[in-house]
């Protein structure tokens, strides 16, 4: 058996037929930082593309009117980068709030989560080490990750794995052993 970064399964995934559209959003949102400025990517978000029209989300109307008055020169620079050209680019404020708003249910909802360690994964996970090249360095960082992680879990009573205690007090047990014991 190989090991495939997660890239390399990313990406055979998106060359999939029924991945086009997925693909060019993907691609408009890697090259839309490269098309606008730092100050302006911080204040615009792309949302969806809809009938080879983008539609970005920003944080007031002043920014809206601002880049609709840019937006034949984005989208000229922007179709430079892609291989199906888009015919226009729509700046509205209306979900620029949603979004972000959604995006904190997300966390909240995350930490909520019996498997939680709620904890500082900041301190717990340095992401400041390389990105590993063979699956040695993988298995390496994984580990010094769980060890960072040991001090904050339990022992689970059945098979003594250590396990977050948020498991031990919803299942008595941790999750494997819980989805063992449901699948039987």
């Amino acid at each position: 058996m190989t090991f495939k970064s997660l890239n390399n399964v990313l990406d055979a995934i998106a060359k999939q037929p029924s991945w086009e559209k997925q693909r060019q959003y993907h691609q408009l949102v890697k090259y839309w930082r490269k098309v606008v400025n730092s100050k302006v990517a911080k204040y615009t978000r792309p949302l969806y593309l809809q009938r080879q029209i983008l539609w970005v989300a920003t944080p007031n109307s002043v920014w809206s009117q601002n880049l609709s008055l840019q937006r034949y020169s984005l989208l000229k620079k922007l179709n430079q980068f892609l291989e199906k050209p888009i015919i226009d680019i729509r700046f509205s404020s209306a979900r620029w709030y949603q979004k972000q708003q959604e995006d904190v249910n997300e966390i909240s909802n995350l930490s909520l989560h019996p498997s939680s360690l709620n904890i500082d994964l900041d301190f717990c996970d340095h992401n400041d080490t390389p990105t590993p090249t063979t699956p040695e360095e993988a298995f390496q960082k994984w580990m010094e990750t769980l060890k960072r992680r040991f001090p904050y879990l339990t022992t689970c009573p059945v098979c003594h794995s250590p396990t977050p205690e948020g498991e031990l007090k919803r299942w008595q047990m941790c999750a494997c052993c819980f989805a063992k014991q449901f699948s039987q």
